[in-house]
């Protein structure tokens, strides 16, 4: 069995969720539709999959984190590591079964069916917006912010002068809360 420390998988959740919050936050933007006045029917389904390509990919990625395969960076993973001292170790399991649970339909009926396998039998013509994954994107970044300890800093930069804290943009949350 591959295994790797608890450092490890928390540097590889960190960079995933930086990448869960920046795509949501273009989710975000995107879907408020500003410029509607200013596109055409092809322009608006142009968007609709652009939306529905996000949702997805946001989908696998929240998914990504209650995988129990070996060898792989997951919360079922990362648990192992935890040692009997760590503080919030109750809190993480427990934090752990609630994500699990929240994202059980999703990750069996979406996910397992028709995103990541295509079983015989069925087919993915869906584009319709139907998910919100912020809930499920916010217990993501409490359960690392248990594991490291501290609260995380997620900013990102657009360029020189667009940046962004995700945590405040997406979650509508400081940087720094206490847990």
């Amino acid at each position: 069995m591959k295994r790797t420390t608890l450092t490890n998988h928390i540097d590889a959740f960190k960079t995933e969720a930086l990448m869960l919050l920046r795509f949501q936050l273009a989710y975000n933007r995107i879907i408020k539709f500003d410029d509607f006045g200013n596109f055409s029917r092809s322009d608006f389904v142009d968007k609709l999959i652009s939306l529905k390509a996000i949702e997805n990919d946001l989908l696998i990625r929240v998914c990504k984190f209650d995988d129990d395969t070996t060898g792989v960076h997951s919360f079922k993973n990362a648990v192992n590591e935890i040692s009997t001292t760590h503080k919030n170790k109750a809190k993480i399991e427990e934090k752990l079964k609630s994500f699990s649970k929240l994202i059980d339909k999703l990750k069996k009926e979406r996910r397992h069916i028709q995103l990541a396998h295509l079983k015989i039998g069925t087919t993915d013509e869906e584009y319709d917006i139907r998910y919100e994954l912020t809930p499920a994107i916010k217990v993501i970044i409490d359960i690392i912010d248990l594991m490291n300890l501290e609260n995380i800093s997620y900013t990102w930069s657009d360029g020189k002068y667009e940046k962004f804290d995700l945590r405040k943009e997406v979650l509508s949350e400081p940087a720094s809360i206490e847990k």
